[in-house]
């Protein structure tokens, strides 16, 4: 998610009015365009879309402990594009705390909710066995916006309070959240939600299109893992002073390709073929001409963010190490739409396609509700949601 970073900072050092931290939900802001009506997905293939086999639920889930997301009060509207659902988010709670236990591994809120709930939905876009699309974005604005609170905390720049007994703080309303660039993200999100539903012409078009757009608003798969790239090696070969990064955390090499320590994203294995592909630039992934120079320049502005904006000073062991977690889950994420995007098009590999385009209606929900908590003001506490036992 580090991509909104410097759009967000640039942003503010542009002058740009200060948006709201978390807000009571009573006073959302809609997900949709702010000056313009939803476009309505409700046409048949899009609800063939956005009703799929329902998700496993989690392991011996009767032997297991019930959790529940806790989350502090945010700025969301059901829309068109993203559906609130808390039972949907409570169970994937469980099931993170059930593999957890199982596992011998200790609970970690951040890991949760910026990493594997995120990440763990993505996998089943990928695998045709997610539920629904629109809950599964919402869980990507949660992500979102809370993981740019976490980083704000975790630079110094605020503090993470404590709800009282009677619940988290009503906080003031500061205005729409996100601002323009919510809304942009949204409208993208919508592109891609659509191309996944219609026609193998239009979705192979916009397989290349995608891959190729410009950095924002478009967010161009290609220029996006480019800068993502650059951002986590920058912070993984340059930890602050007096911290550790694991040996070996991630390699990259070639275009669209890193390989990593913990992998969270197991279809890449498959799709590194893909990425050969696109480097020798035969048949119809000749047509990704300036893959290469996209992913490039922006990996130069991506290693840039971690010197030129990051206060580093403050940053403690336990932050920088779950910095690094959280990158490269993202970075996962977008290798492998990117990696599936070129695949549909080049080999009109229709379900292929698809789950690039349904990927990318779900990053640009994650990174523009991202934008939307990092580029404001920070008051002097800011609240994260936690994971509870029920």
């Amino acid at each position: 998610m580090s991509l909104a970073l410097t759009v967000a900072l640039l942003t503010l050092a542009c002058g740009d009015e200060a948006q709201p931290t978390n807000q009571d939900q009573g006073a959302a802001a809609d997900l949709g365009a702010p000056d313009a009506p939803a476009q309505d997905l409700g046409a048949p293939d899009m609800a063939t879309v956005d009703q799929q086999p329902p998700d496993q639920g989690p392991p011996d889930g009767a032997s297991c402990p019930a959790y529940k997301a806790v989350l502090p009060p945010y700025a969301f509207t059901n829309s068109d594009v993203a559906t609130k659902d808390n039972k949907y988010l409570d169970t994937l709670a469980t099931e993170y705390a059930c593999a957890q236990i199982k596992a011998g591994k200790a609970l970690d809120d951040v890991d949760f909710f910026y990493s594997w709930a995120p990440v763990t939905l993505f996998n089943r876009i990928i695998a045709g066995k997610t539920t629904d699309i629109k809950k599964m974005r919402w869980v990507m604005h949660v992500s979102g916006y809370f993981g740019a609170l976490w980083l704000n905390v975790g630079l110094g720049k605020t503090t993470a309070g404590s709800p009282t007994d009677a619940g988290f703080p009503s906080l003031p309303d500061g205005g729409t959240s996100g601002g323009s660039s919510l809304g942009d993200m949204v409208g993208e999100s919508r592109k891609a939600a659509k191309a996944a539903a219609g026609s193998t012409a239009d979705l192979y078009a916009y397989n290349k299109k995608s891959l190729l757009a410009f950095i924002y608003p478009s967010l161009g798969i290609a220029s996006n893992f480019g800068y993502n790239k650059g951002y986590l090696l920058e912070i993984y070969q340059k930890p602050p002073k007096g911290l550790t990064a694991p040996k070996g955390f991630v390699k990259c090499s070639g275009i669209l390709w890193c390989d990593y320590l913990n992998q969270q994203v197991p279809s890449l294995v498959a799709l590194k073929t893909i990425s050969t592909k696109l480097g020798a630039r035969k048949g119809r992934y000749k047509d990704f001409f300036g893959i290469q120079s996209s992913q490039t320049v922006a990996e130069l502005l991506g290693r840039g963010v971690w010197g030129t904006f990051m206060k580093k000073d403050k940053v403690k062991q336990t932050f920088y190490t779950g910095l690094l977690d959280v990158s490269a889950s993202f970075l996962e994420v977008v290798q492998a739409t990117g990696l599936l995007s070129a695949k549909g098009y080049a080999d009109k590999d229709a379900a292929s396609g698809r789950a690039g385009a349904l990927l990318q209606s779900g990053l640009t929900i994650w990174l523009g509700a991202y934008m939307g908590g990092f580029s404001h003001s920070m008051p002097k506490t800011v609240y994260l949601p936690k994971l509870v036992k029920k």
